[in-house]
């Protein structure tokens, strides 16, 4: 795939950066270094090969979520900076 100097610029423009003409050319060869790397891994055959869960195999799982003992509400609004019964009070505007 070929990456153009006019696909740069509308992608900086949809992610709202400004580019310097001086950058542009060191970006066009990094996305075509990552475009092609993705090239590289499309042409794998992963067919064979399960999903897994976690990179390590090792990983914690993940707890059960079971009610327990938690502050009260009035607990709760004490530490906040404003509250307005019975909710947090966020600044407007």
């Amino acid at each position: 795939m070929k990456i153009t100097r006019k696909e740069i610029l509308h992608t900086a423009d949809l992610a709202c950066l400004q580019l310097r003409e001086d950058e542009i050319p060191g970006i066009l060869s990094d996305l075509k270094t990552v475009l092609a790397y993705f090239n590289k891994l499309q042409a794998l055959d992963t067919q064979n090969i399960p999903p897994f869960r976690h990179p390590r195999d090792d990983a914690p799982l993940m707890r059960k979520d079971e009610p327990g003992i938690s502050l009260s509400q009035k607990d709760v609004l004490k530490n906040a900076p404003a509250a307005e019964n019975p909710f947090f009070k966020a600044p407007t505007g």
